[in-house]
């Protein structure tokens, strides 16, 4: 087995653990419920909105989704935009989970991608060769380029193709 399979067996035995832990806690108390539910909230939006290149901080995140209110600072609509459509995506995909015949399809998949989109925008993109360019992105199509993204430490993490 190749290290980044061992890595990923490894992983999911831990997921599992973990997941016998939080089993072994049930039935949880509504409140604890909610502490958690409220955490896991916040870090997935948070963290898959970082991913993107979103500049909201976690507590301006928290602002956002719980308090409703405008963080101060450069953030622009969008930002925001996205954060709070990305929360309804994952409500949505919350409520999916919760019946276990709901099969996943691809009209959900583009569903959940009409949520987060918001609407069509364009985003600054470079060519293969280095040029700088743009690129409109629409809400429910399948993308028709390849796209990544520049980590902090000016890496470029490349999504999966088209």
């Amino acid at each position: 087995m190749t290290n980044s399979a061992e890595n990923l067996q490894q992983r999911l035995k831990e997921v599992d653990a973990r997941k016998k832990e939080l089993d072994a806690l049930q039935p949880m108390r509504r409140e604890d419920e909610e502490r958690l539910w409220k955490k896991l909230r916040l870090e997935w939006n948070y963290n898959s909105n970082h991913i993107e290149g979103n500049t909201l901080t976690y507590q301006e995140t928290e602002l956002v989704l719980i308090f409703d209110q405008a963080p101060n600072g450069s953030h622009t609509v969008r930002e925001i935009e996205e954060m709070k459509a990305h929360d309804v995506a994952v409500a949505l995909v919350r409520d999916w989970a919760s019946d276990e015949k709901r099969e996943l399809s691809e009209a959900d998949i583009r569903d959940l991608n009409r949520i987060l989109l918001v609407r069509p925008f364009w985003k600054e993109a470079v060519t293969p060769d280095g040029q700088p360019t743009r690129r409109l992105i629409t809400v429910g199509d399948y993308k028709k380029h390849p796209n990544s993204v520049r980590l902090p430490n000016g890496e470029m993490f490349h999504y999966a193709s088209p």
